[in-house]
Protein backbone atom coordinates (compact mmCIF):
# COMPACT_ATOMS: atom_id res chain seq x y z
CA UNK A 1 0.00 0.00 0.00
CA UNK A 2 2.77 2.37 0.96
CA UNK A 3 4.56 1.62 -2.31
CA UNK A 4 1.39 2.36 -4.30
CA UNK A 5 0.98 5.72 -2.55
CA UNK A 6 4.63 6.57 -3.13
CA UNK A 7 4.31 5.70 -6.82
CA UNK A 8 1.19 7.83 -7.16
CA UNK A 9 2.86 10.80 -5.49
CA UNK A 10 5.89 10.40 -7.74
CA UNK A 11 3.66 10.36 -10.82
CA UNK A 12 1.89 13.54 -9.73
CA UNK A 13 5.19 15.29 -9.06
CA UNK A 14 6.57 14.20 -12.43
CA UNK A 15 3.48 15.49 -14.23
CA UNK A 16 3.76 18.81 -12.43
CA UNK A 17 7.45 19.06 -13.26
CA UNK A 18 6.77 18.41 -16.96
CA UNK A 19 4.11 21.11 -17.03
CA UNK A 20 6.65 23.60 -15.72
CA UNK A 21 9.41 22.75 -18.19
CA UNK A 22 9.99 23.49 -21.87
CA UNK A 23 8.08 21.29 -24.32
CA UNK A 24 10.09 19.05 -26.60
CA UNK A 25 8.04 17.68 -29.48
CA UNK A 26 8.22 16.52 -33.10
CA UNK A 27 6.30 17.68 -36.16
CA UNK A 28 6.22 15.55 -39.32
CA UNK A 29 6.28 17.33 -42.68
CA UNK A 30 6.27 15.88 -46.18
CA UNK A 31 8.74 18.61 -47.21
CA UNK A 32 10.78 20.73 -44.74
CA UNK A 33 10.91 23.54 -47.36
CA UNK A 34 14.34 24.85 -46.41
CA UNK A 35 13.91 24.76 -42.64
CA UNK A 36 17.15 24.79 -40.63
CA UNK A 37 18.14 24.11 -37.05
CA UNK A 38 17.68 27.31 -35.06
CA UNK A 39 14.75 28.61 -37.13
CA UNK A 40 12.01 30.23 -35.10
CA UNK A 41 8.72 28.75 -33.97
CA UNK A 42 6.00 31.40 -33.68
CA UNK A 43 2.47 31.82 -32.45
CA UNK A 44 0.77 34.83 -34.04
CA UNK A 45 4.18 36.31 -35.04
CA UNK A 46 5.61 35.98 -31.52
CA UNK A 47 8.63 33.74 -31.03
CA UNK A 48 7.83 30.85 -28.69
CA UNK A 49 10.55 28.34 -29.53
CA UNK A 50 12.95 27.02 -32.14
CA UNK A 51 13.80 24.09 -34.40
CA UNK A 52 16.35 21.84 -32.69
CA UNK A 53 16.81 19.05 -35.25
CA UNK A 54 15.68 17.70 -38.62
CA UNK A 55 15.88 14.03 -39.60
CA UNK A 56 14.42 11.67 -42.15
CA UNK A 57 11.47 9.54 -41.08
CA UNK A 58 9.44 6.77 -42.71
CA UNK A 59 6.48 9.12 -43.12
CA UNK A 60 8.32 12.31 -44.09
CA UNK A 61 10.81 14.57 -42.33
CA UNK A 62 10.75 14.78 -38.54
CA UNK A 63 11.33 18.29 -37.22
CA UNK A 64 12.11 18.52 -33.50
CA UNK A 65 10.92 21.63 -31.69
CA UNK A 66 11.61 23.21 -28.33
CA UNK A 67 8.70 25.32 -27.05
CA UNK A 68 9.36 27.66 -24.12
CA UNK A 69 7.41 26.72 -20.98
CA UNK A 70 5.28 29.92 -20.77
CA UNK A 71 3.70 29.01 -24.13
CA UNK A 72 3.10 25.29 -23.61
CA UNK A 73 -0.60 25.63 -22.83
CA UNK A 74 -1.23 27.13 -26.28
CA UNK A 75 0.33 24.19 -28.13
CA UNK A 76 -2.69 21.90 -28.17
CA UNK A 77 -3.52 18.54 -29.71
CA UNK A 78 -5.68 20.26 -32.35
CA UNK A 79 -3.18 23.04 -33.16
CA UNK A 80 -1.96 23.62 -36.71
CA UNK A 81 1.75 23.62 -37.61
CA UNK A 82 2.76 25.23 -40.91
CA UNK A 83 6.04 26.30 -42.51
CA UNK A 84 5.99 29.93 -43.64
CA UNK A 85 8.38 32.58 -44.87
CA UNK A 86 9.88 34.68 -42.07
CA UNK A 87 9.18 37.79 -44.14
CA UNK A 88 7.74 38.39 -47.60
CA UNK A 89 11.11 38.86 -49.33
CA UNK A 90 13.12 36.73 -46.90
CA UNK A 91 14.22 33.21 -47.76
CA UNK A 92 14.37 32.18 -44.10
CA UNK A 93 11.52 30.03 -42.80
CA UNK A 94 9.61 29.75 -39.54
CA UNK A 95 7.11 27.26 -38.16
CA UNK A 96 3.84 29.00 -37.40
CA UNK A 97 1.54 27.42 -34.83
CA UNK A 98 -2.18 28.11 -34.91
CA UNK A 99 -3.46 27.24 -31.40
CA UNK A 100 -6.59 25.17 -31.05
CA UNK A 101 -9.00 24.54 -28.20
CA UNK A 102 -7.85 21.05 -27.28
CA UNK A 103 -5.61 19.72 -24.55
CA UNK A 104 -1.97 20.87 -24.27
CA UNK A 105 0.45 18.46 -25.90
CA UNK A 106 2.43 16.16 -23.66
CA UNK A 107 6.21 16.00 -23.51
CA UNK A 108 7.61 14.16 -26.54
CA UNK A 109 4.40 14.52 -28.57
CA UNK A 110 4.52 13.69 -32.29
CA UNK A 111 2.09 15.44 -34.67
CA UNK A 112 1.60 15.96 -38.40
CA UNK A 113 2.25 19.41 -39.85
CA UNK A 114 -0.17 21.26 -42.10
CA UNK A 115 0.65 21.07 -45.82
CA UNK A 116 1.84 24.46 -47.10
CA UNK A 117 -0.57 26.72 -48.95
CA UNK A 118 1.05 26.01 -52.32
CA UNK A 119 0.75 22.27 -51.78
CA UNK A 120 -2.90 22.60 -50.76
CA UNK A 121 -3.56 24.59 -53.93
CA UNK A 122 -2.07 21.80 -56.02
CA UNK A 123 -4.28 19.29 -54.24
CA UNK A 124 -7.31 21.52 -54.81
CA UNK A 125 -6.56 21.72 -58.52
CA UNK A 126 -6.53 17.95 -58.87
CA UNK A 127 -9.83 17.65 -57.01
CA UNK A 128 -11.46 20.45 -58.99
CA UNK A 129 -10.31 19.18 -62.37
CA UNK A 130 -11.37 15.59 -61.63
CA UNK A 131 -15.05 16.23 -62.36
CA UNK A 132 -14.50 18.52 -65.38
CA UNK A 133 -14.70 16.79 -68.75
CA UNK A 134 -13.73 19.60 -71.14
CA UNK A 135 -9.95 19.50 -71.93
CA UNK A 136 -9.99 23.25 -72.55
CA UNK A 137 -11.63 23.98 -69.23
CA UNK A 138 -9.27 21.64 -67.39
CA UNK A 139 -6.31 23.47 -68.90
CA UNK A 140 -7.81 26.85 -68.02
CA UNK A 141 -8.35 25.68 -64.44
CA UNK A 142 -4.67 24.72 -64.18
CA UNK A 143 -3.75 28.21 -65.41
CA UNK A 144 -6.13 29.71 -62.83
CA UNK A 145 -4.48 27.69 -60.06
CA UNK A 146 -1.07 28.99 -61.14
CA UNK A 147 -2.38 32.56 -61.11
CA UNK A 148 -3.74 32.08 -57.58
CA UNK A 149 -0.40 30.64 -56.44
CA UNK A 150 1.51 33.56 -57.94
CA UNK A 151 -0.79 36.07 -56.24
CA UNK A 152 -0.59 34.23 -52.90
CA UNK A 153 3.21 34.32 -53.00
CA UNK A 154 2.97 38.13 -52.81
CA UNK A 155 1.40 37.91 -49.36
CA UNK A 156 -1.86 39.20 -47.96
CA UNK A 157 -1.81 42.66 -49.55
CA UNK A 158 -0.58 41.39 -52.90
CA UNK A 159 -3.31 38.78 -53.00
CA UNK A 160 -5.94 41.35 -52.04
CA UNK A 161 -4.81 43.57 -54.94
CA UNK A 162 -4.95 40.66 -57.37
CA UNK A 163 -8.26 39.24 -56.17
CA UNK A 164 -10.57 41.34 -58.42
CA UNK A 165 -8.70 40.09 -61.49
CA UNK A 166 -8.83 36.52 -60.17
CA UNK A 167 -12.58 36.84 -59.59
CA UNK A 168 -13.04 38.00 -63.19
CA UNK A 169 -11.03 35.00 -64.42
CA UNK A 170 -13.12 32.72 -62.21
CA UNK A 171 -16.33 34.08 -63.76
CA UNK A 172 -14.92 33.45 -67.24
CA UNK A 173 -14.30 29.82 -66.22
CA UNK A 174 -17.85 29.53 -64.90
CA UNK A 175 -19.27 30.75 -68.22
CA UNK A 176 -17.04 28.32 -70.11
CA UNK A 177 -18.31 25.53 -67.84
CA UNK A 178 -21.90 26.17 -68.91
CA UNK A 179 -21.10 24.08 -71.95
CA UNK A 180 -21.14 21.10 -69.56
CA UNK A 181 -24.40 22.19 -67.93
CA UNK A 182 -25.64 24.85 -65.54
CA UNK A 183 -25.21 22.53 -62.55
CA UNK A 184 -21.51 22.10 -63.39
CA UNK A 185 -21.10 25.85 -63.86
CA UNK A 186 -22.70 26.67 -60.50
CA UNK A 187 -20.68 23.99 -58.75
CA UNK A 188 -17.52 25.45 -60.24
CA UNK A 189 -18.52 28.99 -59.19
CA UNK A 190 -18.96 27.83 -55.59
CA UNK A 191 -15.66 25.90 -55.68
CA UNK A 192 -13.65 28.85 -57.02
CA UNK A 193 -15.17 31.24 -54.50
CA UNK A 194 -14.33 28.90 -51.63
CA UNK A 195 -10.79 28.62 -52.94
CA UNK A 196 -10.23 32.38 -53.05
CA UNK A 197 -11.82 32.82 -49.62
CA UNK A 198 -9.64 30.05 -48.17
CA UNK A 199 -6.43 31.51 -49.56
CA UNK A 200 -7.34 34.95 -48.21
CA UNK A 201 -8.10 33.48 -44.78
CA UNK A 202 -4.80 31.58 -44.73
CA UNK A 203 -2.84 34.70 -45.63
CA UNK A 204 -4.68 36.73 -42.98
CA UNK A 205 -3.81 34.09 -40.39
Amino acid sequence: MRRAITAAVAAVLMTAACAHSDLRMTVLFDDPEGLSVGDEVRIHDKRVGEVTALRKADDGVAVDLLIAQPHRARVTDDAGFEIERKALLDGDKVISIEPGKGEPLSQGARVRGTPPLMQRLSGWAKDAIAWIKSPELRERLSDFRDAVKKAAEKGRDGFADARPVLEDKAEELVELARGEGDDVAERLRETLKKLLDKVADDLDG
